[in-house]
């Protein structure tokens, strides 16, 4: 990957965000939270299994922001890859994308939908907000944002 772990390719960008890596004293507070909250679940229900079990859950559920996500936008669609996996979206099954100031969300529904978390696709900026605002708007229409 070039400077930043930005890659530019023939008509993509390819990029890894991090966000634990990105802000480390938030990240070890939430890590000690979530130490906190085992432990509390240790004490009240008195089984170290339960605990680590409960430990893992929240950790997994988190992955995204304590485990770097690969993100690739080309002119087929987008592909995420995570840890755990890999997920492709063709372009032909996206209709609306919406950006903040961490990520855009792609959605498969022409109107916002209160399922876009579900169904759509988060892409998380890595110091590339503009370079990936204009690759999802060449190719998607913000409507309904």
């Amino acid at each position: 990957m070039g400077a930043g772990g930005i890659e530019k390719e023939a008509g993509g960008l390819a990029w890894a965000a991090w966000p634990a890596a990105e802000r480390p004293m938030q990240a070890t507070a939430v890590a000690i939270a979530l130490v906190a909250a085992a432990l509390g679940l240790a004490t009240w229900g008195r089984d170290p299994l339960l605990a680590f079990v409960g430990l893992m859950v929240l950790f997994l559920s988190l992955s995204r922001y304590f485990l770097p996500t690969r993100y690739k936008i080309d002119g087929e669609g987008v592909e995420v890859a995570t840890a755990f996996g890999r997920s492709q979206r063709r372009w032909s099954t996206l209709r609306r994308f919406a950006a903040d100031h961490r990520g855009i969300t792609l959605s498969p529904y022409a109107r916002r939908s209160w399922l876009d978390p579900y169904r759509g696709v988060r892409l998380l900026y890595h110091r590339n907000r503009d370079e990936v605002l204009a690759a999802v708007a060449a190719r998607l229409a913000p409507r309904g944002s």
